[in-house]
């Protein structure tokens, strides 16, 4: 049953009590009314009698003096005879017809016996008392019925005016009890999907997308917690699409700052990869040249051919082969070393560029970061920075990472504290510390500081201080550190005490539990 059906049903009701109230109420002054109108009736017939006693009490007084005149004996008789001949009593019943006929026919008798006394001529009068004090009896008992009759009449109407009252009373009681419990039937029925209907708004709002609306209730009230659940599925399926466009994008703008980061190292790397090969170009001439002093010509033609150099060995003296090839042994020994040098240096470009693995694992964050500062302290351009590592000893600080991912976040806190510095003068503290169940790691520099303007942004993305730079910033390295350490669920913040007094970023990770190599979440 729809709500307006209920509202409608409930109306009719209400309309039908009220009809019900007016009826009783108009039944109740009809009846109230009909009742005064005969009791007033009533006493217009009891005037009536009092007039018409008052004709036959006078002729009765008339008939006592000491000389009765008949004749106006005889008028006052007829006057009354003539009055009650009129007299039609509102009182019915048979009583009063038998008292009304019986006076009817007294005053006749009357009026016949004292018209024989007049036509006779005689004066006395006083047999006529007699039936005139049977008439007023007679008038006296027909009164009597009449007041019997108002008294009753009046007793109704005050039995019916009671009546009506509490019937009136028990209906308006009965209604407005009805009233209370419609009102707080409607009120639960609107209120109750109302406020279901707010709970569910304020939890989508809270971004609680998977949250439905109870469909409990009135239809209507139904219908639109089904549009609004259909309308939360949608924004559900946005969110999740814009979710997943949004994790894509942060993954390319993860690897284009990677690569940023490694470029700036490139530069640097090719500056020192330069060094060892030229030492190992320098030591192969020379381990050819020992060779071709022990061997025959003939033996190192060919090398020199392969070399693309004439043969070197013209002028020189011929060394002994033992101790040529001890001398091309050292060379080649430098050779070695210095290639595996170049292999290293390639390595830790390399673990910088490779995207973190999405499968995380227990990482040593001291090891981890003493890897990227050695990279970093390598660079012919930072060189004049002074880097320090402050680690407890014997302690790894493992935390659950994706190893790439957190070198990244480490180089990106060096690198900015590296262009912060003046060169020279610059000093750069990394620390690392265990913090109840959490590892931090801390990058701090004395360069030139941060305003509360720039410590309250630091972290938006392409916030930069470094435009129009040599090297101008791209706004996105600390950003996108910032949500691969949220990934991580630990915390990045940021600290300065303001310009020109240096700057701290500090980085909190869980740590892993030692015996069951689960990170612990951060507080």
């Amino acid at each position: 049953m729809t709500f307006r059906s209920q509202v409608a049903a409930h109306m009719a009701l209400m309309i039908v009590s009220l009809i019900v109230l007016s009826g009783v109420a108009l039944w109740g002054l009809d009846s109230q009314r009909e009742d005064y109108s005969s009791a007033f009736a009533g006493y217009e017939d009891l005037r009536g009698l009092y007039e018409i006693g008052a004709n036959v009490a006078s002729a009765r007084k008339l008939v006592y003096l000491e000389q009765p005149d008949a004749r106006a004996v005889m008028r006052d008789i007829q006057a009354a005879a003539t009055l009650f001949h009129g007299f039609t009593p509102h009182t019915t019943g048979l009583r009063m017809a038998g008292l009304c006929a019986d006076a009817r026919q007294k005053l006749a008798d009357a009026q016949t016996q004292l018209w024989d006394i007049i036509t006779a001529g005689r004066t006395d009068v006083t047999v006529i008392s007699r039936p005139l004090d049977q008439i007023l009896r007679l008038f006296s008992d027909i009164s009597t019925e009449v007041r019997q009759s108002i008294q009753s009449r009046e007793q109704a109407a005050h039995r019916k005016h009671q009546t009506v009252l509490y019937a009136s009373a028990g209906v308006c009681g009965v209604l407005l009890v009805a009233a209370v419990a419609l009102g707080v039937w409607h009120y639960r029925t609107v209120m109750r999907p109302l406020r279901r209907l707010n709970r569910s708004v304020h939890e989508l709002t809270e971004g609680r997308l998977d949250h439905r609306a109870d469909t409990a209730g009135p239809e209507e009230f139904a219908e639109v917690a089904r549009d609004f659940n259909t309308m939360a599925d949608q924004l559900d399926g946005l969110y999740k699409s814009l979710e997943q466009k949004v994790a894509d994008k942060s993954r390319q703008l993860v690897r284009s700052e990677r690569l940023a980061s490694v470029g700036f190292l490139a530069a640097g790397v090719a500056h020192e990869i330069n060094n060892p090969i030229g030492i190992i170009a320098g030591h192969a001439e020379l381990a050819l040249q020992e060779m071709a002093a022990a061997l025959p010509p003939t033996a190192t033609s060919g090398a020199g051919a392969l070399t693309g150099t004439s043969s070197i060995s013209g002028g020189a003296p011929q060394l002994p082969p033992e101790q040529a090839l001890a001398n091309a042994r050292e060379a080649f020994a430098v050779i070695a070393d210095e290639a595996f040098r170049c292999k290293a240096i390639v390595e830790k470009l390399l673990s910088l560029a490779r995207p973190g693995d999405e499968a995380r694992r227990p990482v040593s964050l001291a090891t981890l970061a003493r890897s990227v500062i050695d990279s970093v302290a390598a660079l012919q351009q930072h060189c004049d920075r002074h880097i320090r590592l402050d680690a407890p000893a014997g302690d790894e600080l493992r935390v659950l990472a994706c190893d790439g991912e957190i070198k990244q976040v480490v180089l990106n806190l060096l690198i900015n504290a590296i262009e912060a510095t003046d060169s020279g003068a610059g000093k750069i503290d990394v620390s690392l510390r265990r913090d109840g169940d959490g590892i931090e790691l801390t990058v701090a520099d004395n360069g030139k500081g941060m305003t509360s303007e720039v410590l309250d942004r630091i972290f938006e993305p392409f916030f930069t201080t470094r435009r129009g730079a040599g090297r101008p910033g791209t706004g996105l390295g600390l950003s996108i550190s910032h949500a691969i350490v949220a990934a991580h669920n630990g915390q990045i913040t940021a600290q300065s005490e303001g310009p020109g007094k240096g700057s701290r970023l500090v980085m909190r990770l869980p740590a892993v539990n030692e015996q069951d190599g689960d990170a612990v979440p951060p507080h």
